[in-house]
């Protein structure tokens, strides 16, 4: 599937952040972290219908911007958001 990318930053709260957007969808991070994804030798390159995050492949795995931040196996963990966004 087709998608851009754009990287940014801006304020909220008072504090400097990263902007992600895909498709017209923002992610938020801090700044170090929008570092760490941007200069990383892996490239988020692939991203389908229905994924959240952009990923790379390693190894048959899907690699999103979560596994490779806070690097924990998704398989392990189950999230429940109070607020049904998916995204906080």
């Amino acid at each position: 599937m087709d998608f851009t990318v754009n990287y940014d930053y801006t304020m909220m709260d008072n504090e400097l952040v990263g902007k992600i957007t895909i498709n017209n969808f923002d992610v938020i991070v801090d700044l170090n972290d929008l570092f760490k994804i941007i200069n990383s030798p892996k490239k988020f390159t692939r991203y389908r219908e229905g994924q959240l995050l952009p990923y790379f492949k390693r190894n048959n795995q899907e690699i999103s911007y979560r596994e490779f931040l806070y690097e924990y196996n998704p398989v392990n963990i189950n999230y429940f958001y109070k607020n049904g966004n998916d995204i906080d």
